[in-house]
């Protein structure tokens, strides 16, 4: 039965793999990757050996079980407004997954790399069809504009890392890098700005990661820019200008004349509103009617423009969790990106410079640092159960090395 497992594990993985890239792409899609993770973790417990122990897990496992719990408390303070509930088992959904990690882990980087192959050439082709046809920006599957744009930014990185990590492995690099490339074109054409802030994960992932392009390297992917900047359609490149411009535009609009209607203006607005809640009620904040009550009293004594009566949050996960649940949300936010990046910085430790342990340690610290970058312009985990159903499983999925076998090579990254 173990051989079995292990002659399959490879398609099991592809198989995890193709539904979490294809979320951003098909519809209901995380509630397919709920449904594919329980049925790859039913021949995992049936005739896979546990390589890893339950307190290699234990901090992951309890991440799930403080998520599920305290979504519940914000549920019943907030009752009777309504909180997306279904949010409540996406966290309980992830468990098997990590049952899963206690069996033998990734042979290779090919099924996740193949999986994006297949998914990436579907997202950017529904991106460039609602952009240029559709003239509007690109959403897909569950995702509205900003979450599309977002996850598409996130999946460029890990596999422009994954090919980083794949040096030898020429075709496998060049696929991870093509299919990067094309999560990029879908996210360009989000026109999400806060995607674009991923970026600054670049230097990181140089430094961390030890890497020092060669000059040819850096050559070949300035030209490739510039191919693609002069050969993409003017109103892609045009729109993009646009974007950057009108956030500079609108910052001085809201410096100097406090015009909040714009998107970047009441932005700034909600989040000093929400600081203002915040300092009001420290410990346990607002909840959700307390929120959207006091915001309501401010709209009808015009301390905010009225625009803001559309929004159920301020735009940034962090004061959004201090404005309604105080400290103890601040606290929450904190273990929920903590908890992960702790776990994967100790497997980068203990893992040997070239093997597969480390690269996975390295796109799962990816993981906490990109959503906590998307939570300065969005309340990624407060609204979208797509974005929630893909942070606990990618962390569930690459946790896929045991600290037993992290300091064994016993694996090639290709």
């Amino acid at each position: 039965m173990d051989s079995f497992y292990s002659r399959h594990l490879e398609a099991f993985s592809l198989g995890l793999f193709l539904p979490i890239f294809g979320a951003v792409s098909i519809p209901n899609g995380y509630r397919l990757l709920m449904d594919i993770s329980l049925l790859v973790s039913i021949p995992a417990l049936a005739w896979a050996p546990v390589r890893a122990s339950l307190r290699e897990r234990a901090l992951l496992a309890g991440l799930c079980l403080l998520a599920t719990l305290y979504w519940w408390w914000q549920r019943e303070a907030s009752a009777p407004v309504y909180i997306n509930s279904f949010r409540l088992y996406l966290p309980l959904a992830a468990l098997p997954l990590l049952v899963w990690t206690w069996r033998p882990p990734l042979p290779s980087l090919r099924p996740m790399v193949l999986a994006a192959c297949l998914a990436a050439p579907v997202a950017l082709g529904e991106a460039a069809y609602q952009f240029l046809l559709l003239n509007r920006r690109a959403e897909g599957g569950d995702f509205f504009c900003i979450h599309f744009g977002d996850l598409s930014a996130l999946f460029a990185l890990l596999l422009w890392v994954a090919g980083l990590r794949m040096p030898t492995s020429r075709r496998l690099q060049l696929l991870a890098w093509a299919s990067a490339l094309a999560f990029v074109g879908a996210s360009v054409l989000s026109m999400t700005r806060g995607a674009w802030l991923l970026l600054l994960l670049v230097p990181v992932v140089m430094l961390r990661g030890g890497y020092c392009p060669s000059l040819k390297m850096l050559a070949g992917m300035a030209a490739l820019i510039g191919a693609l900047t002069v050969l993409s359609p003017s109103g892609i490149m045009h729109k993009v200008y646009e974007r950057i411009a009108d956030a500079q535009h609108e910052v001085t609009l809201y410096e100097t004349r406090e015009v909040a209607s714009t998107s970047v203006g009441a932005r700034l607005q909600m989040w000093q509103f929400a600081w203002e809640l915040f300092c009001e009620k420290p410990w346990l904040g607002w909840n959700q009617q307390g929120y959207e009550a006091q915001r309501d009293i401010a709209v009808r004594q015009k301390r905010v423009d009225p625009m803001m009566e559309q929004f159920h949050h301020p735009h940034n996960e962090f004061l959004n969790e201090a404005a309604k649940s105080g400290v103890v949300g601040i606290l929450f936010l904190l273990l929920v990106y903590g908890m992960p990046l702790a776990y994967f910085a100790r497997q980068w430790r203990r893992s040997a410079p070239d093997s597969l342990s480390r690269t996975l340690a390295l796109l799962g610290m990816l993981i906490p640092l990109a959503y906590g970058i998307f939570g300065l312009t969005e309340a990624i985990l407060f609204w979208n159960n797509g974005p929630i159903a893909l942070y606990f499983f990618l962390i569930a999925v690459l946790a896929t090395r045991s600290t037993a076998d992290a300091g064994l090579d016993d694996a090639a990254v290709q």
